[in-house]
């Protein structure tokens, strides 16, 4: 079997690949792109202060206000998007609640260490996601996994899939899928 999962949807392929390999069967490949580990999803309020804090003081100081702005409109959409009556007539507020139900889902699951290799394609284009940290290419799963295995991603997190960088992530996982991922 070979697995694969975008962002939150990589806790969906380890799960699959977790139970599959318990029930005695073969995993050829798990991959994640972009997938956030365990401990990045369960941070809490002061941990996001703090990322947002480093992040805006590593901006110029033109930029502060713009940097609030945008990221105090994301909180309000997603306060917004909470109340189903405020979501039900607005295409995107309705996303963002599939997006928060999803993100709750994630945070009450429960991992175990996967016994196998897992292989991450990490975005190159960092800016889209401030809270993982830079330092750590493995998204955190570094404890979860007998061998995890970091492989750049043309794209940011948001662009990575989409039809401009399509050819250069096929080529990136070709070799996985063949079998020749050293």
């Amino acid at each position: 079997y070979q697995f694969s999962g975008y962002s939150a949807g990589g806790y969906i392929a380890y799960e699959m690949a977790l139970q599959l390999g318990r029930q005695g069967e073969k995993i050829g490949l798990l991959a994640m792109f972009d997938t956030p580990g365990p401990s990045y999803v369960q941070r809490g309020l002061a941990n996001k202060v703090w990322s947002h804090g480093r992040e805006l003081i590593s901006l110029p100081r033109c930029r502060w206000l713009s940097y609030l702005r945008d990221n105090l409109y994301c909180q309000w959409r997603n306060i917004c998007a909470a109340n189903p009556r405020a979501a039900a007539g607005d295409q995107k507020l309705r996303r963002v609640n599939l997006e928060q139900k999803f993100m709750l889902a994630i945070r009450a699951y429960k991992p175990v260490p996967y016994c196998g290799k897992l292989v991450i394609f990490r975005a190159q284009h960092r800016t889209d996601q401030h809270w993982i940290a830079p330092a750590d290419a493995a998204m955190g799963w570094n404890h979860w996994a007998d061998q995890v295995e970091v492989r750049p991603a043309p794209g940011g997190h948001l662009t990575m899939l989409s039809p401009k960088f399509a050819l250069s992530l096929a080529e990136a996982i070709r070799p996985c899928l063949l079998g020749n991922n050293h």
